[in-house]
């Protein structure tokens, strides 16, 4: 999917942040930043919570649930692994004070209840469930799902227990 489909998944994030006075700066996406160490993957934004967390934020789109096949999956949240390098990367540039963040914004395709913890967010016509997990604890939870993509995953079973 190009990045123009994916567009929404960001801005409904954006919104539930205003709607919810927490600042934060969108970083633009031309070009790769560089380091001592070479390109590193730019993150989507940088979010300063009222309790003081500085967050180096990755948002991911998915359906939920999404179809794979010939059946439904949920919770599913396979990332690239220049993904977490990146948030990584960022953290130690950043420094003390700054936790790179996985956001997986998930558009909900049909009346699905959510899960007791979790509330629906609306966004022009469109039904979101948000969670986030730390890039920490997703890259220590997860499993290679192509190594031709580089692509990873954490099993939704236990990725429902880290959220």
């Amino acid at each position: 999917m190009s990045t123009r489909n994916h567009v929404h998944y960001e801005q409904a994030f954006k919104q539930y942040l205003g709607d919810h006075h927490v600042p934060f700066v969108t970083v633009r996406q031309l070009a790769r930043c560089a380091d001592a160490v070479g390109r590193i993957k730019n993150f989507d934004l940088m979010v300063h919570t009222p309790t003081g967390n500085h967050y180096i934020v990755e948002v991911k789109g998915k359906r939920f649930p999404s179809v794979g096949g010939k059946r439904e999956v949920f919770w599913e949240n396979w990332i690239h692994l220049d993904d977490i390098e990146g948030l990584l990367a960022w953290e130690e540039h950043f420094g003390e004070g700054y936790t790179g963040l996985l956001v997986f914004v998930y558009w909900l395709q049909a009346d699905v209840p959510s899960p007791d913890e979790l509330s629906i967010y609306e966004c022009r016509d469109r039904q979101y469930l948000m969670v986030g997990i730390t890039v920490a604890d997703f890259s220590e939870n997860c499993r290679r799902r192509s190594l031709r993509w580089q692509a990873l995953h954490v099993p939704g079973k236990h990725f429902l227990n880290l959220i």
